[in-house]
């Protein structure tokens, strides 16, 4: 899952699974998540996630986001990672920092922050990250 934040007023909570179950796809589609905006909070009613990972470490690099909630009110999010770490208890969880241009309702684009959770298999996390070094090094 993924939040974040742009002021007290706004922001955004997304968890979304892989399509097709498939752990290693990186475009991800709403399983629940909220947004507030403006005193409003509404469940979201579609989201989809892209993810972007360095190929030096397999963790989340870039995340995109593109949601609307229950009032039709659209959200865009555009994550880039500050920093990370991993805690790894029966299997492998990286939190991303991440700074985000947020868009969507009204005005211009609104700078935020918030974190990303990345969970694994030790094992799947091995798979997934030989094949993004392989694709980085072609």
């Amino acid at each position: 899952y993924v939040f974040g934040t742009t002021s007290a007023d706004e922001g955004f909570l997304v968890f979304c699974t892989p399509a097709g179950g498939d752990q290693t796809a990186e475009v991800e589609h709403l399983s629940s998540g909220y947004l507030f905006r403006a005193g409003a909070l509404r469940r979201l009613a579609t989201a989809e996630r892209r993810n972007t990972r360095d190929a030096a470490t397999g963790g989340v690099q870039r995340i995109e986001i593109e949601a609307t909630d229950a009032d039709g009110r659209e959200l865009t999010v555009v994550g880039e990672a500050a920093s990370r770490m991993a805690l790894g208890t029966g299997g492998l969880c990286i939190n991303t920092f991440l700074r985000f241009d947020v868009g969507g309702g009204d005005g211009p684009i609104r700078t935020g922050w918030g974190e990303d959770q990345d969970v694994w298999s030790y094992a799947r996390f091995a798979a997934m990250r030989s094949a993004v070094a392989s694709v980085a090094t072609g």
